[in-house]
This record gives C-alpha cells, structure tokens and sequence, in this order.
C-alpha cells in the first residue's frame, strides 16, 4: 500500500467541503492511499507569527525520509496527466509524499524553503478547505490514471 498524506491547517469545518474531500480520500485506485490530517491555526493576533506557528506545525507532520510538497501559487503549474505522472514516479520509486496546505494567510518561508517540491493548483487563491478538495480530486484522478480506470480521462 503506498500511502500519501495530505495536512491542512485547520479542520474541514464545512461539511460540504469536509465531505467531498473524505469521499475522493476513499475513492482511491489501487494500491494508492490517502491519509488526511490536520494542524491547529495559529492563535497569535500577529499575522506573521501565526503563520510561522502553523508552518511549524505543518514541518512537524512530515515524517523523516517524506516528500514535504507545498501547495503554494508561485510552485510548478501541472496538468491532470502531468500530476498524475509526478505521483506515479514518486510511487514507482517508492518516495512518500506530504501535501502541505496553508491557512487562511498561506505557507511560512520556512515550509516552502524545507519542501522538496512545490506545486500550485492554479494561480487563482482558494479557501483551504477548497484547495483540499480539488488536490484530493486530481490524487484520486492520478490514482485512476495509475491503474488504467476510465476516471482520469
């Protein structure tokens, strides 16, 4: 079983969103699997100082020998069949990916500079909880890809 991990920061606290992303986590092909975790949003009234305690929170849900990938606008532009090869070379050469995703006020300096890669969903900003639901749909549909289903056409 090749398990990727996606953490947010803050629950799925949208049933609707929370929904669809439990449904694509389910769905996956093969010998694919998802894990979803989060991280608590920060508490500081400082901006800056918050998003330095969620990034920290974030670095520390990946485990040591794990592919930190951040989801950041600025990170490489993919297209369903592009990510969905990114994914199955990490599968084939047996690396384990952590999504990252950031709060309302994105991912600290120091989660982009320690993540070994960095991929944005679009140029567009989403709500977390938003941009959880789209990175599950495009993992479910490089699952289905992998595994030769009709879905990732």
């Amino acid at each position: 079983m090749w398990e990727l991990v996606v953490v947010t920061v803050g629950k799925l606290a949208d049933q609707g969103f929370r929904h669809g992303a439990e449904r694509y986590a389910a769905m996956m092909c093969g010998e694919w699997r998802v894990r979803l975790e989060t991280v608590p949003a920060g508490r500081n009234r400082v901006t800056a100082a918050r998003v330095k305690e969620e990034g920290e929170a974030l670095l520390r849900k990946v485990p040591k020998g794990s592919m930190a990938i951040a989801l950041d606008p600025s990170g490489e532009a993919f297209d369903s069949q592009g990510f969905g090869q990114l994914l199955a070379r990490l599968k084939d050469s047996g690396q384990k990916p952590v999504f990252l995703l950031g709060g309302a006020h994105g991912l600290d300096g120091s989660v982009l500079e320690t993540a070994g890669k960095r991929v944005s969903l679009s140029r567009l900003t989403f709500p977390h909880e938003l941009a959880a639901v789209v990175l599950l749909e495009q993992i479910y549909r490089a699952s289905a890809l992998y595994a030769g289903k009709a879905y990732a056409k």
